[in-house]
């Protein structure tokens, strides 16, 4: 186990790489997770155990996001709260061209909600040797996975030789 600190917008990130991301809307899968792939048990057991963690940060992240759509959205006629990025306003730019204007209350959320985001939090996590990825194939890229979880070369290395050491 490492402990890592992590942007907030990483551990949702990292949690979409593992367990995979779907259409909210339809259900459907559109990015296939490591997990989902032909890895070691006991890996498997250790990220498994690692999504659960990142799934209480995501529902704390959610909760408040839903806290800052109230404070900066409206209420449509059926009750719901919600923020428009445009007004229904126009406004011509320096080449001509026309366009929607920023919504001001969703330049607000989306700024408080970056900083959010952009918070630290440290975590420990399970680590393993990019060996235990032998054989996997994957269309997909799991960049979070491999900053934080895959251990590098030189890593494994030096605990080898400093647990050689031990044992002399």
């Amino acid at each position: 186990m490492k402990t890592h600190s992590f942007k907030l917008f990483e551990l949702l990130g990292l949690e979409g790489e593992l367990a995979g991301a779907f259409n909210q809307e339809t259900g459907e899968q559109i990015f296939e997770g490591l997990l989902q792939k032909n890895i070691l048990i006991t890996d498997k057991y250790w990220l498994n155990d690692l999504v659960g963690k990142l799934g209480e940060e995501k529902k704390a992240i959610e909760s408040i996001r839903e806290e800052l759509i109230k404070k900066h959205g409206t209420e449509d006629a059926n009750g719901n709260i919600g923020i428009n990025t445009y007004l229904d306003e126009e406004e011509i730019l320096e080449d001509g061209k026309k366009r929607f204007k920023y919504n001001p209350a969703y330049i607000s959320f989306s700024n408080e909600y970056s900083t959010l985001l952009n918070q630290e939090k440290e975590l420990k996590v399970f680590t393993f040797p990019l060996s235990n990825l032998d054989g996997i194939k994957a269309d997909e890229s799991y960049p979070l996975v491999f900053k934080y979880l895959v251990e590098s070369p030189e890593t494994v290395e030096e605990v080898e030789t400093e647990e050689i050491q031990n044992t002399i």
